[in-house]
């Protein structure tokens, strides 16, 4: 189990293994509370946070409580929030899962993962989406990071990348890297502006 404290911006990262593509995600959030003495006493609780149909393999959590709806490639919905979304607390404990759903002809196959723990933060200061995007940068560039970063003196990450010229957001970013690191593409050229 991840026991490690967590920033107020959670974020959750997933890898197909069994059939890559074929399966429908489910994410749940659990808050954990003084009484529980187990893992079983805190998933009997309700979700703070249910996604259904996630089609991303990075996700951040909500920072408020409107309903989500997600859509694939094409447009198309393919997954949303179910119930009401409860808002991270500063100290609080949470118990999370995952729950791949591939659907057949005859009935679903649920594949359930571990199940994890995190601690949000209680007030202090955490790494925000710049951070995240220096470690990814880190992951991408690999030895040539340091390189660049001498070329950048004074550099500090936004949180705005772009790739040839289109803006990625941090899903987009995680799966670019999940290709790199699957060897399913490579970095031809690389151009600091």
């Amino acid at each position: 189990m991840d026991t490690g404290r967590a920033p107020e911006r959670q974020y959750f990262n997933h890898y197909e293994s069994n059939h890559p593509g074929t399966a429908l995600p489910r994410l749940t959030v659990i808050k954990k509370y003084p009484g529980d003495a187990s893992i079983q006493d805190v998933l009997s609780h309700e979700p703070v946070l249910k996604i259904e149909g996630y089609p991303q393999l990075v996700f951040q959590y909500p920072t408020d409580s409107s309903p989500l709806t997600f859509y694939g490639q094409t447009g198309n919905q393919v997954g949303q929030s179910v119930g009401p979304i409860r808002m991270l607390e500063p100290g609080a404990t949470y118990y999370w899962f995952v729950q791949a759903v591939i659907q057949t002809v005859s009935n679903d196959i649920i594949l359930n993962s571990d199940v994890y723990q995190f601690k949000v933060a209680s007030g202090e200061q955490t790494p925000g989406t710049e951070n995240l995007v220096s470690i990814y940068l880190q992951q991408i560039l690999g030895d040539q990071f340091d390189q660049y970063m001498q070329l950048l003196d004074g550099f500090s990450p936004t949180g705005n990348l772009y790739l040839n010229g289109a803006p990625v957001d941090l899903n987009m970013l995680a799966e670019f890297i999940s290709k790199l690191n699957n060897q399913k593409i490579e970095i031809q050229n690389i151009t600091v502006e």
